[in-house]
C-alpha cells in the first residue's frame, strides 16, 4: 500500500474516534457503555474523553507531519 494511503485511512479513522469521543461528551452516546463501564460519574467521564481526544488529536498532527501536510515545528 502507498504511504500516503495509508496516512489518509489512519487520519480518517482517527477522525471518527475523535468524533466518537465528542458524541459521548455530548451524552449521545451513554458513557457508562464505554471504558469498560469504569466511569461513574460525569466529571470523570469528561476528564477521560478529554485526554483522549487530546492524544488522539496528538496522533493527528503526527500523521500530518508524517504526511508532509503541515510543516514539521522542530527542526
Amino acid at each position: 500500500m502507498n504511504p500516503k494511503t495509508a496516512i489518509k485511512i489512519m487520519l480518517w479513522m482517527l477522525l471518527a474516534v475523535i468524533l466518537f469521543h465528542l458524541s459521548i461528551i455530548l451524552k449521545i452516546v451513554p458513557y457508562e457503555i464505554t471504558w469498560g463501564g469504569r466511569l461513574k460519574n460525569d466529571s470523570e467521564m469528561y476528564v477521560f474523553e478529554t485526554v483522549s481526544i487530546l492524544i488522539n488529536l496528538f496522533l493527528s498532527l503526527i500523521l500530518l507531519i508524517k504526511g508532509k501536510y503541515v510543516r514539521q515545528f522542530l527542526y
